[in-house]
């Protein structure tokens, strides 16, 4: 049909047809209309492409395009390197998007295919820099034109001229790296006491600077624990790593990643939830977050991180305090949209229809379930003790989404029977907050939203609940 895109293949193959045919086009073209002594016809435009691939080299074809770009472009072996450089850069890359354009995003138009790639923005910064250099050698032309490549001392001084004006052009870029490395949140070069964000990379890197013994994993629920409260309860320190939006899949790999480190680890918390079960949530992002915390240039060129760089400088300069999760609800928050009275505060009231369109049609996410017992029999053998804990939710939460879509029925015949059973044969602590009841009786103070405790009124005394659980003698995990 007219609509119907043609197969990858198809649309891959005619391109190097199309670039012969045109370049062979324009000598042709050339031929008939260029300003020449005497008429040319196609029998010399013939001639001519004849010509250029008799005794074909390739040594010739590079003396060919030296000798080009040093008469036509600039008399100047370090400039034509660079332009070399620069070109071959550009040309990897785009066959690289257009193959990719082609065969993994099925012919799309070649903006979304641009877009989706990470490896654009060498492209984007590849441009300023190779301009930044050609601008440092404009700025010596003295240097240029008057050395000859075969005089040794003039290379030296022509090359002193060019790094001492390459150096006041990346000023901005200085300016702009100290910028970033003073207020980005995240402390990735370690040079701040701690991080100001409970971000993955802010709480993998300080992992990787100083390893804890006691360690814990899972999505935000867990990641906002006062680990001076922890020490006070349980008379040691707990490292917190878990940050929010995790998958069970990135938690998992995290652990992973912990136990292959080398490091000692004590004991483990894994954070597991009804909400992170579900096969339909499943986000991988751990390679992408190994590969940032191995490439220092990668982080620094993040737009998301320098995003956040300029937030925490607005934040600095407005003294802006950090973001507790906590309220003091007045009247008004106990109105509907419409100013109906409602029986706990707006926040919590709306949180089940946020999560309800994913909860929808839940289904246990079987693979990564079963990661479970690998990661307990893994910390048996190593002597780590592990403690897998469901955090609680407000009574909302249960009743207008875990009962409804049928997922209580499911965790309470299916996925706790299988935890227990686990805890048995590995010997680690199951505690279950989330369906079996905590110490939080007042969900409507206590309760930030449907997942999240408030930091002020609720977390605190689930916190000593929590660890006072895991350090019970009869604790697998104590």
């Amino acid at each position: 049909t007219p609509t119907q895109r043609p197969p990858a293949l198809r649309a891959w193959g005619p391109r190097p047809d199309v670039i012969v045919l045109r370049c062979n086009g324009i000598v042709f073209d050339r031929a008939g209309t260029g300003p020449n002594p005497q008429p040319l016809g196609a029998a010399d435009a013939v001639r001519f492409l004849c010509g250029c691939v008799r005794a074909l080299s390739p040594a010739r074809f590079a003396g060919e395009v030296y000798a080009a770009l040093y008469s036509d472009f600039y008399a100047h072996s370090l400039m034509i390197a660079l332009y070399v450089l620069f070109l071959s850069a550009v040309l990897v890359f785009a066959f690289w998007l257009e193959y990719r354009r082609c065969f993994a995003y099925k012919n799309k138009p070649a903006e979304l295919a641009l877009a989706a790639e990470k490896h654009r923005m060498l492209l984007y910064w590849t441009l300023p820099v190779f301009i930044l250099f050609c601008r440092a050698a404009v700025l010596a032309p003295a240097a240029l034109a008057c050395t000859p490549d075969s005089d040794e001392k003039g290379r030296r001084i022509e090359m002193k001229h060019i790094l001492r004006r390459l150096a006041v052009v990346l000023i901005p870029v200085y300016g702009w790296l100290a910028f970033f490395v003073a207020f980005e949140p995240n402390n990735y070069f370690g040079l701040k006491a701690e991080a100001g964000s409970s971000q993955p990379v802010a709480r993998v890197r300080a992992y990787q600077k100083q390893p804890g013994r006691n360690l814990i994993l899972g999505d935000s629920r867990l990641a906002h624990f006062d680990e001076a409260l922890i020490a006070e309860i349980c008379g040691e320190e707990w490292q917190d790593l878990a940050f929010g939006g995790a998958s069970l899949r990135e938690t998992l790999d995290l652990a992973q990643y912990v136990l292959d480190s080398g490091a000692p680890v004590d004991r483990m918390m894994l954070g597991v939830s009804f909400y992170v079960l579900n096969a339909g949530y499943d986000t991988d992002r751990f390679a992408a977050l190994e590969e940032t915390l191995r490439n220092p240039i990668a982080y620094c060129l993040n737009l998301e991180y320098n995003v956040n760089a300029l937030t925490g400088f607005q934040n600095w300069l407005l003294h802006t305090p950090d973001t507790v999760e906590t309220g003091e609800w007045g009247p008004q928050d106990y109105l509907d949209a419409d100013g109906a009275p409602i029986p706990v505060h707006r926040i919590l009231y709306d949180y089940p229809a946020r999560i309800a369109p994913r909860c929808e049609g839940w289904a246990l996410n079987e693979q990564q379930f079963g990661r479970i017992a690998q990661l307990a029999a893994q910390c048996r053998a190593r002597g780590v003790r592990l403690a897998v804990v469901l955090p609680p939710m407000a009574g909302i939460v249960r009743e207008t989404v875990g009962v409804p879509f049928g997922i209580e029925a499911e965790m309470q015949n299916t996925v706790l029977p299988q935890l227990r059973a686990w805890a048995e044969e590995y010997g680690f602590a199951l505690l279950d907050y989330e369906w079996g009841g905590s110490c939080i009786a007042d969900d409507d103070t206590q309760f930030y939203d449907g997942f999240h405790l408030d930091e002020v009124h609720g977390l605190p005394d689930w916190t000593r609940q929590l660890f006072e659980d895991v350090y019970r003698p009869e604790s697998p995990a104590a």
